[in-house]
Order: C-alpha cells, then structure tokens, then sequence
C-alpha cells in the first residue's frame, strides 16, 4: 500500500528525512483508500485520499481499541489538488500518549511520499493549545485567524486558526 508507514520507517519507497520517526511503530495502521472523484472541475486529482487508525491491544479475547484516526486529502480538487488538507482524533482518554504526534509524522510522511507541495488546517480551534502547539514544533504556521468562527461549548465563540506547512524537499 503506497503511503503506510513500516516499522522500519518507510513510506512507499518515497520519504521526508525530516519526518522520520524517531521511535518505531509499535501500533497496528489500517489504511482505508477511497476512489478520488469530483464534480468541480474536469481534471479529477490523482491523489486519493486515505483514512489512518491506530490501535490499541485491549488484552485477553476482545479486539484492539482504536484510539486515534487521521485522514488525508487534497484540499481542493483539480488545480488546487496538490496541497493537501487532513483531519485528525485522539480518543479523549488517551490523549497525552503521543498518538496526535505519531499520526502527524505519519500523514506528513504519506502526504509528501504522494508528491503534495504543501499541507494546510482550515479549522484549527484558537483554543487548542495542545493542537497549536503540535502543528507549530512541526513547522505548521499560522496564516490567519477567523474571530469568533467557533462556538466552543464552553468558552463560547473563539477564533479558527487557518495553518498551513510547505512539503517540498
């Protein structure tokens, strides 16, 4: 599957150095490709995108938990198709164990292993430290901010930060 990250740190034969991950894998990756269509414009991307999990052993006779998903996908079809955008979830319970930073490294690594030129975060809640501070110790920029975009449950309206990262070599 070209894009999965190996315990040995590959990534389909096609790999940022500066991505590489400084540990090795230890959790099971399900990579999920789905055919990349669109309706905007007549040149469909030939980027697909793909959905990541990450699991972890529950003991005994039940199946792994998924604790962590990631996918990725152009940000916009056609001309645009060549940045890419991705989203990210850490189960709440185990946020803290570094499985945001691991699938970061690995979505970075597929995203430049697929030839994309850049990686932007449309949405990422001002208030999320921990999410701003991952995106920044890996080279992730704030563009701008959107006052009072995000109707946060507590905090009530806070702003969107717009991120965005170069991919090229």
């Amino acid at each position: 599957m070209d894009g999965c990250l190996s315990a040995a740190g590959n990534c389909g034969g096609r790999q940022n150095p500066a991505y590489r991950l400084p540990y090795p894998l230890r959790n099971a990756w399900l990579q999920v490709s789905l055919p990349a269509t669109s309706t905007h414009d007549a040149a469909a991307s030939p980027r697909v995108p793909r959905s990541y999990v990450v699991t972890e052993a529950t003991g005994g006779q039940s199946p792994p938990m998924v604790v962590a998903t990631a996918q990725l996908h152009p940000n916009f079809p056609g001309a645009g198709s060549h940045i890419a955008n991705a989203s990210f979830m850490v189960h709440p319970d185990h946020e803290g164990k570094g499985y945001g930073r691991l699938l970061a490294h690995h979505v970075l690594n597929a995203a430049f292993a697929d030839g994309y030129r850049g990686m932007v975060f449309n949405a990422v809640v001002e208030s999320n430290a921990g999410a701003i501070h991952l995106w920044e110790t890996l080279g992730f920029d704030i563009m701008t901010t959107i006052p009072d975009a995000f109707d946060h449950p507590s905090l009530g309206p806070v702003g969107l930060h717009i991120m965005y990262k170069v991919l090229a070599a």
